[in-house]
């Protein structure tokens, strides 16, 4: 196995730059694959000012989560100074691209990925920014054009890119087989055929027809036993992240980032794996550093339970097969994960599969395994196998000895991409009232003609500073959308009424502002509402990716949009031919990207105002607490109702039962709570008599952050 090469350089700043922050934040980073080469320059400007105490992140995310977590951890050591040569090494040529290296019999299919991506991009980038008017007269020439262009054009160069060799035989094989047919039929109708003049001409034609049909419909058959027979052997993916082969031409993603998170952390590639206990310790023992552990938290999907989980798993037993890991991370990583199982003493393992092990612990749970689970974009990446224990095998387990598990004990789980349960889990961290902020990165794409003249990507290596979107007729044609705010009753006069509901109605023209133009690189205040933006769909795949785009992101995107939310979140808005699926990045789309990254840690550095976050928040807890704890009195008015639930308890066959001594405590507890509660309402009306005019209206609910949250018991993810 290749060692790591110690390569990141460690440039561009001085030996104290990341020395002595003077604050302390949280973040979290949303996944967007490639355009997560945005993320590293944002932590460089972050890590000037903060230090980070905990760190999330899902996919793309969750990789610049663990590079953050390490070089955290590193920081006296250099930890950011290589960090900025890792962000260095990631902007050079094709160095993300050369991360996936497929395996040898899913490789047709990785390059016909490239290549597809390739060459749509070229065609976004070639589309011309106006001539709106002259589109809608020759629609339906120009959708003729296009679909020929596609047809006839890049599909087959896509499939030739694909296998020379094979399609070439493919095209030949049905040309021949298709002219030959053509003679034949013709020659059923006419003895005397011609031989020049309109015979061939049709003959070349049923040829080639048939050529390309040969030609697509084998390619596609071949690529399609691929998917269906080596992509499974493959643990459900074209790249397993890892390199098994003897010589790789580059390191792999997962052996890659191994790598890095030694580096960043200050230790060598060959030493073990830097754990989450390790963050966990960080200052431990020193007195004059203070509270510096470090929480680092990624998301995961459980395809076969159809849920997410928060990684490190915390109370979920989980069982690893070696052989599997062996695919999946470096021999360093699969050691460490074998030395440091956990659970011998409770579970042991039959013969037949003692190549099994548990899962370690969250505190020998390897950063790298972290970052793994969260990034596994479908069929892209490998998932990551982890087992469960039948609950027919729980059943036999006797305290004080362990379980002997069999083969048939174990159910297999397939762990994915993160992002297709929550691709931007800003609710991490959450308290109700922060002792420091808690910061996201948003990714979200903008259409390739929002963006003006010479910031389009890929058309100059000159990204301009201002990164300025336009707000052209065909933009707010394309982009117009209609944005519902809830209003307080005393808003609601005068207003348009949607569905017979009173809302604020504001077209995207008259949100952006600043003299017809927003930010590509954006930060709202408390106060600025922010809206879900409008995609527009006219055809079946549009529709489908609807409603794939819904499922996946909803809760996300309408928590970022909640005061005491959206006033930490960073926006950075792409265009489609700036990262995201397409790997091959050019010069002008990484520059643009790393621009956009720098201007969005600057943005949190310098115009972020934690204490007006604070007050936001703490206006929105209040508001919510009033209205929860006054329901509380619906179904228990008084503290007698109360004491017959507690007694009902005791002597009913309730789950979670509590002794007489609990129950009585209990009691006096919520009969102070309903002495608060009676405090307030005689506050409430003492207010009421002083300000004129108050009305019914709750004293917090007034005038409280629009659009209104709600309170909800929800699971940890």
């Amino acid at each position: 196995m290749m060692s790591a090469p110690m390569s990141a350089p460690v440039t561009g700043s001085s030996e104290d730059e990341y020395q002595q922050p003077t604050e302390e934040c949280d973040i979290i980073m949303k996944g967007g694959l490639t355009s997560g080469i945005a993320y590293p320059v944002a932590i460089l400007e972050l890590a000037r000012k903060f230090r980070f105490r905990s760190i999330g992140g899902t996919s793309a995310g969750a990789i610049a989560a663990a590079l953050t977590a390490a070089a955290e951890y590193g920081r006296e050591h250099g930890g950011f100074r290589r960090l900025r040569g890792v962000s260095d090494e990631l902007c050079k040529g094709s160095r993300i691209v050369d991360l996936f290296q497929p395996a040898a019999s899913t490789r047709p299919l990785m390059v016909t990925i490239l290549e597809a991506t390739r060459r749509y991009s070229m065609a976004r980038a070639g589309t011309p920014q106006d001539g709106v008017q002259s589109r809608r007269v020759a629609r339906f020439a120009d959708g003729i054009r296009k679909t020929i262009n596609i047809l006839f054009v890049q599909l087959p160069g896509v499939l030739f890119a694909t296998s020379p060799f094979l399609y070439s035989i493919l095209v030949v094989t049905g040309t021949v087989i298709g002219a030959t047919l053509a003679f034949f039929v013709l020659r059923g109708f006419r003895t005397d055929l011609p031989t020049v003049g309109w015979f061939l001409p049709v003959l070349a034609l049923y040829g080639l027809a048939l050529g390309w049909v040969a030609g697509v419909l084998g390619m596609f058959g071949f690529l399609f036993r691929i998917a269906a027979k080596q992509v499974p052997r493959n643990l459900y993916g074209v790249c397993t992240g890892h390199e098994t082969g003897p010589q790789p031409k580059e390191r792999a993603l997962t052996d890659w980032l191994h790598a890095r998170i030694n580096l960043l952390a200050g230790r060598d590639p060959e030493d073990a794996p830097l754990t989450i206990g390790d963050l966990k310790r960080k200052g431990e023992g020193d007195v004059d550093s203070g509270e510096r552990s470090i929480t680092l938290r990624t998301m995961t999907a459980d395809l076969n339970h159809a849920q997410p989980f928060v990684v490190p798993f915390e109370g979920h037993t989980l069982i690893i097969n070696m052989k599997e890991m062996e695919q999946l991370f470096p021999g360093r990583v699969v050691q460490h994960l074998q030395d440091r199982a956990a659970g011998a003493d409770e579970f042991v393992f039959a013969d037949p599969c003692n190549h099994f092990a548990l899962l370690p612990t969250d505190d020998a749970f390897p950063v790298v395994v972290a970052a793994r689970l969260s990034l596994g974009f479908p069929l892209l990446l490998s998932a990551v196998p982890l087992y469960t224990i039948a609950r027919s095998a729980l059943v036999r387990k006797t305290p004080g000895s362990p379980l002997v598990l069999e083969k048939t004990d174990l159910q297999k789980n397939w762990f994915s991409d993160g992002g297709i349960a929550s691709n931007f889990p800003i609710h991490f961290f959450d308290v109700w009232l922060p002792s420091r902020p808690t910061f996201g990165i948003n990714l979200t794409t903008m259409s390739e003609d929002s963006f003006e003249g010479d910031e389009r990507a890929g058309t100059s290596v000159r990204a301009r500073e201002s990164q300025r979107v336009k707000v052209s007729r065909r933009r707010v044609r394309a982009e117009r959308q209609t944005a519902f705010v809830p209003m307080s009753p005393e808003d609601v006069a005068g207003r348009p009424r949607v569905g017979g509901m009173p809302h604020a109605v504001e077209s995207a023209t008259e949100r952006l502002g600043d003299g017809g133009g927003a930010e590509a690189v954006y930060l709202p205040r408390g106060d600025e509402a922010t809206y879900a933006a409008w995609t527009e769909i006219n055809d079946v795949i549009g529709f489908l990716m609807g409603v794939w785009t819904t499922a996946q992101n909803y809760r996300d995107s309408m928590q970022t949009q909640l005061p005491s939310y959206r006033e930490r979140v960073v926006e950075v808005r792409f265009s489609p031919l700036e990262g995201g699926l397409k790997l091959a990045l050019g010069q002008a789309e990484i520059k643009s990207l790393v621009d956009k990254g720098r201007r969005a840690g600057a943005l949190l550095c310098n115009e972020f105002s934690f204490g007006e976050h604070q007050w936001v928040r703490f206006l929105v807890l209040m508001a919510q607490l009033e209205a929860q704890l006054r329901r509380t009195t619906v179904p228990f008015p008084d503290s007698e109702a109360y004491a017959r639930m507690l007694r009902n308890s005791m002597e009913g066959n309730y789950p979670y039962r509590h002794d007489s001594a609990w129950c009585a405590e209990a009691g006096n507890r919520m009969e102070a709570l309903l002495g608060l509660l009676t405090s307030w309402d005689e506050h409430q009306k003492i207010w009421k008599t002083r300000s004129s005019g108050w009305g019914e209206q709750s004293f917090f609910g007034r005038n409280a952050p629009q659009p209104v949250s709600t309170l909800r018991v929800t699971p940890m993810v």
